[in-house]
């Protein structure tokens, strides 16, 4: 039989935690504390911290348990689709707020930054989605626009659908994002293709491809940084780039790259460089 007094004692120690909160702010609380104090919205008179302790464990982290599919969540027993529902608000209020606060100060010129961006925007996706994000002369980000949904395996890529989103929302340059449900960010022939079709749509609207980043499930792969257009064929890897090149050529220009820190691309005749170390672009 339970205790008359045990709702009294839940409810004591949970004024102590939203006043220590109120008083000394996130700093003073592990993640399992916050979690539990979160639950308390959800779970009326119950001791949340093992709940807590528990969805940590089993995800990982703090923010993966928010970034976790609200039906797997649900299945937690203590859970169920409420508190499922509660947990997984979370990230999509922390999206649109960052969205709102940095629109105009999300910059991509960077590799590893935009492959961070790409990871968050497809965290959720249980399928193929394909995302084109237009950015201004800065390579600020300016709109990320989903432009296709496929399967757990494809999804199409249609070079007038992404240079129409270009078009719409004035974009200086491009970076196609798409994830692999299946894991392997490896780029396939068909996505290393697809690339050089868009970079040629796009170039038509005088229009830069700045990158095509493959998703993974913990993990992103950047074109920008491994795809190199020759010839107007693309080659991917070191074994790619020697068989193409020449194994001296390949080696004094890769050493004269890192030398410089500059990404060199290379058409038919002339090598050029293009930008800075901190921002990659195809021509």
């Amino acid at each position: 039989m339970a205790n008359k007094n045990d709702g009294n004692v839940h409810s004591g120690h949970r004024q102590r935690m939203k006043s220590k909160f109120l008083s000394n702010g996130p700093s003073a609380f592990h993640d399992h504390e916050l979690l539990s104090m979160l639950l308390f919205y959800a779970i009326p008179q119950k001791d949340t911290n093992p709940l807590a302790h528990k969805l940590i464990d089993k995800y990982g982290s703090l923010a993966k348990v928010f970034r976790a599919d609200p039906y797997d969540l649900a299945q937690v027993d203590g859970v169920g689709m409420h508190t499922a529902a509660l947990l997984s608000l979370i990230s999509s209020l922390s999206d649109r707020m960052r969205v709102v606060w940095t629109r105009d100060k999300i910059s991509l010129g960077n590799a590893e930054r935009a492959m961070n961006y790409c990871a968050h925007l497809l965290s959720k996706a249980r399928e193929e989605r394909v995302y084109a994000l237009s950015l201004d002369k800065s390579f600020n980000l300016i709109h990320a626009e989903e432009v296709s949904i496929g399967t757990i395996d494809r999804a199409a890529m249609y070079e007038r659908t992404i240079t129409a989103s270009a078009v719409r929302h004035n974009a200086v340059s491009v970076i196609i994002a798409h994830n692999h449900p299946s894991m392997d960010i490896q780029p396939s022939r068909d996505d290393i293709d697809v690339s050089k079709r868009i970079s040629m749509a796009l170039r038509q609207s005088e229009i830069g491809f700045s990158d095509h980043i493959i998703v993974g499930v913990d993990n992103a792969y950047s074109m920008s940084q491994n795809v190199f257009l020759a010839n107007d064929i693309m080659v991917s890897g070191e074994a790619d780039m020697t068989m193409y090149l020449g194994a001296r050529t390949y080696k004094y220009l890769k050493a004269v790259a890192e030398h410089t820190r500059k990404l060199c691309i290379f058409s038919e005749h002339d090598m050029y460089r293009k930008g800075d170390s901190d921002s990659f672009s195809f021509v």
